[in-house]
C-alpha cells in the first residue's frame, strides 16, 4: 500500500504520525518537540478542487489534500463542496430576524432543474434556516443539498415533493411538523445527532424509507413521524432515546427490526400499529403501555416486559396471533380492554398479586389458553375452576378451555364476550346463581355441544350463543326471555324445546339455524321479533301458539322446507313480507274458527312479492274441536282438531 493511501486513511480516523507511529491523542495533548504526531479534527476544508481535514497542530505542511469526488449533481461527497456552476439559481431569500442571516423563504425557479444545492451565503451573509413550505408540492426534483449553515427546517417545507436523496447537515438542530411529508421517493438512512426530536409527520408517507439510523442525542420521536412509511423494515434507535409518541411507527407494515431502548420512559397510543415486530423488549423506565400500541404485530412472538411496568392499555397487543406466552410483571396494577384479544396462541397467564383493573374482552379469543394462574394475594381476581374472576362484582372476565363455570354463588354473572371463541369448550352449565349472561359471551364456541340453563330469571345479552356449531339440542326454561341473535349460526341445532313459560323471542334468535325443522312456540310467549327463525333452511314445520297479533318482518323468510304451519287463534295480520322465499307451504292450521280467518289480513307486496297463503296450492284448515255442522260446512269444507294422541287431525268426509 503506497504512503499516500496509508496516510489518507489515517486521515479520517482523525490520526497521523509525522514519525510514521500510530498514536491516539486528544487535540488538547499535542507534543512541542520538533517530530511530533499530528493531529486532525473532523471537520474538512476545501478549495475548488481539494479537501482535507482540519490540522490541530502548528506544523507547516500537515495539510493532506484529496481531490473532490463530485456526484452527478456537483457535490463532493467526501466534503460536501459544492462547485460555483451547481448552486442553485432562483431561490427567493429574506432576512432572518437578526439581520445577519437569511432563510430560503421559496423555491423560486430553483426547481427548473431536478436538483438543488442550497448555497451556504446569500449577499455574503450565512443562509441558516430553509422556510415553511418553501419546497413544497415541488415535483420534478430528484436531489436536494442542504448545506452545514443550515440549523432549521421549517414545517411542510417539503411536503410532497418527488426527490429521492437529500442531505441533512450535522449542524440542523430543529425540523418543523410534516417537513418531509409524503416524499415517497425519499431514501434517507439516517439521522444527525445534532436533532433533539424527530419532528411530527417529519416522514409521513415515505416509502422510499426502509431503514433509518436514528443518532444518538434525539431524545423524542413525535407523533406520527414514520406514520405509513409502508417499505420500512429497521430501525436504529439511539440509546438516550426516551419518548416515541403516537403513531410514530404507525402502518409500517414492513417494520420487523427495532431494539427499543432501556431509556424509553413513554410509548404513545397506535406507536407501532400494524407493523411486522417479532420480539420486544421494554425497560424498567417504561411504566404504561398505552391503547393500542402493538396492535395487529401478526409476527409478534415474545414480549418482555420491565419490572416497573404498571399499565396495559386498551387493545395493546389485540390480535398478536404468534404470541405465545407472557409474563406478566408483579408491578402490573391494570390491563385494558381487549389488550390481548385475539392472540390465537397464547398458552399460558399468569397474574400477580398487585393487579387491580382488567378491562373487557381482555383475552378473548386468546383461543389456546386452557386455565389461567392468578396470585392467591390478589385481592381482585381471582382463578377459580380455570376462569378469570372478578372478586368484587363476582363476574367471569374470561374462561377458557378447561374452564368449568363456579355454582356455589362465588359467580353471578358472566362478562361480555367472556368465553369468545374458546376451541375445546364441550359443555356448559349455567346455574340458578347465574343473574346475567353478556353480549356474546360464548359466542363461537364450535365445541360446545351440551348446554344446560336451570333458571328462566338469568338474562341474556345479545349473541350469546351465536355460531356455537355443534351445539345440537338446546332446552329453554320457564320464564326465559330468548335474547336477540342468541342462537344465531348455531348450524347443528335439531331438537329445540321452548318450554311453556317463555315469554319472548329476540330478533334473528335462531336465524340460519338451518338443521332446525320442528318448532313449536307456547302460547306464553308474547312477543317475538323481526326475523326470528329467517333462514331455517331446514324447517318444515312450525307451531306457533304464541299469543301475538301479526308475525313479524321477515320471521320466516327463506324457510325454503317450510310445508306446515299451526297459526294461534290471536293471529289478525301475516304480512307478505314475514314468508319471503316460503314457497312450500302446503297447509296452514288456524288455531281459529272460520269466520276469525276470514278477518286475517293476509297482505301481499309490491310486484312479484306475494304473500304464498293467497296461493291457490295451499290448503287453510280451521279450527273446529267438534264434528263440523252441515252449515258450517256450507261455508267453509277444511276444518282440523288435535286428535287423542295429540297430533293434527282433519275433519273429513270420512269421518264426519
Amino acid at each position: 500500500m503506497s504512503k499516500k493511501l496509508i496516510l489518507s486513511l489515517l486521515a479520517l480516523l482523525g490520526l497521523c504520525a509525522c514519525n510514521g507511529t500510530d498514536v491516539s491523542q486528544s487535540s488538547t495533548s499535542i507534543n512541542s518537540s520538533s517530530e511530533h504526531d499530528h493531529i486532525y479534527g473532523t471537520t474538512y476544508e476545501y478549495d475548488e478542487n481539494y479537501h482535507w481535514l482540519e490540522v490541530l497542530c502548528d506544523c507547516e505542511g500537515a495539510e493532506i489534500k484529496e481531490q473532490h469526488q463530485f456526484n452527478t449533481y456537483g457535490v463532493c461527497e467526501i466534503c460536501h463542496y459544492v462547485k460555483e456552476d451547481k448552486l442553485a439559481k432562483g431561490l427567493v431569500f429574506e432576512l432572518n430576524e437578526d439581520k445577519k442571516s437569511y432563510y430560503v423563504k421559496d423555491a423560486g425557479t430553483s426547481t427548473q432543474e431536478v436538483y438543488v444545492n442550497i448555497p451556504s451565503t446569500y449577499n455574503n451573509l450565512p443562509v441558516t434556516k430553509i422556510g415553511d413550505n418553501a419546497f413544497r408540492l415541488k415535483s420534478g426534483l430528484e436531489y436536494i443539498f442542504i448545506p452545514d449553515t443550515i440549523t432549521y427546517i421549517g414545517e411542510e417545507a417539503f411536503y410532497g415533493c418527488t426527490m429521492a436523496n437529500i442531505i441533512l447537515p450535522d449542524t440542523l438542530s430543529s425540523v418543523g411538523n410534516s417537513a418531509f411529508k409524503g416524499c415517497s421517493s425519499l431514501k434517507i438512512t439516517e439521522l444527525p445527532s445534532s436533532l433533539k426530536e424527530v419532528g411530527e409527520s417529519m416522514f409521513d408517507g415515505c416509502d422510499g424509507i426502509t431503514s433509518i439510523k436514528i443518532h444518538e442525542g434525539i431524545k423524542v420521536i413525535n407523533r406520527f413521524a414514520f406514520n405509513n412509511c409502508a417499505n420500512l423494515e429497521k430501525v436504529e434507535l439511539p440509546s438516550g432515546l426516551e419518548k416515541i409518541l403516537a403513531s410514530a411507527f404507525f402502518n409500517c407494515g414492513k417494520l420487523n427490526d427495532i431494539e427499543i431502548p432501556q431509556s424509553v420512559s413513554e410509548i404513545g397510543v397506535n406507536a407501532f400499529y400494524n407493523c411486522s415486530l417479532k420480539s420486544i423488549t421494554l425497560g424498567d423506565n417504561l411504566k404504561e403501555i398505552a391503547d393500542g400500541v402493538f396492535t395487529n404485530n401478526y409476527d409478534l412472538t415474545s414480549v418482555t416486559f420491565g419490572k416497573g411496568l404498571t399499565s396495559i392499555g386498551k387493545t395493546a397487543f389485540k390480535n398478536c396471533s404468534k404470541l405465545t406466552s407472557i409474563s406478566l410483571p408483579d408491578s402490573l396494577e391494570s390491563i385494558g380492554e381487549s389488550a390481548f384479544e385475539g392472540c390465537a396462541l397464547l398458552t399460558n397467564i399468569h397474574i400477580g398479586a398487585s393487579l387491580k383493573t382488567i378491562g373487557a374482552s381482555a383475552f378473548s379469543g386468546c383461543t389456546s389458553i386452557e386455565t389461567i394462574e392468578v396470585s392467591s394475594d390478589n385481592q381482585n381476581y381471582s382463578g377459580a375452576n380455570g376462569c378469570l374472576i372478578d372478586k368484587q362484582t363476582k363476574t367471569i372476565i374470561n374462561g377458557f378451555a378447561k374452564s368449568t363455570i363456579p355454582n356455589n354463588g362465588e359467580v353471578t354473572s358472566i362478562g361480555d364476550s367472556a368465553f369468545l371463541n374458546i376451541v375445546g369448550l364441550e359443555a356448559v352449565t349455567i346455574s340458578s346463581n347465574i343473574t346475567k349472561v353478556g353480549n356474546s359471551a360464548f359466542k363461537g364456541c364450535s365445541s360446545l355441544k351440551t348446554l344446560t340453563i336451570e333458571s328462566g330469571e338469568t338474562s341474556f345479552g345479545t349473541n350469546t350463543f351465536e355460531s356455537c356449531s355443534s351445539l345440537d339440542n338446546v332446552s329453554l326454561p320457564s320464564g326465559l326471555k330468548i335474547s336477540n341473535a342468541m342462537f344465531k349460526n348455531c348450524s347443528s341445532l335439531t331438537n329445540l324445546t321452548i318450554n311453556c313459560g317463555v315469554t319472548s323471542i329476540g330478533s334473528g334468535a335462531f336465524y340460519q339455524c338451518t338443521k332446525l325443522d320442528n318448532v313449536t312456540i307456547p302460547s306464553s310467549v308474547t312477543s317475538i321479533d323481526n326475523g326470528a327463525f329467517s333462514y331455517c333452511k331446514g324447517l318444515k314445520k312450525i307451531d306457533i301458539h304464541a299469543n301475538i297479533e301479526s308475525l313479524p318482518t321477515q320471521m320466516l323468510e327463506s324457510c325454503e322446507s317450510l310445508e306446515t304451519m299451526i297459526l294461534s287463534a290471536s293471529i289478525k295480520s301475516i304480512p307478505y313480507n314475514s314468508l319471503v322465499s316460503c314457497s312450500k307451504i302446503k297447509e296452514v292450521y288456524f288455531l281459529g274458527d272460520y269466520a276469525s280467518w276470514s278477518a286475517v289480513e293476509i297482505g301481499d307486496g309490491p310486484y312479484s312479492e306475494k304473500n304464498p297463503l293467497n296461493s291457490s296450492s295451499v290448503t287453510i284448515y280451521c279450527y273446529s274441536e267438534n264434528k263440523p255442522t252441515a252449515d258450517q260446512l256450507n261455508t267453509y269444507k277444511h276444518y282440523w282438531h288435535y286428535g287423542s294422541d295429540g297430533n293434527i287431525e282433519k275433519w273429513t268426509e270420512g269421518n264426519l
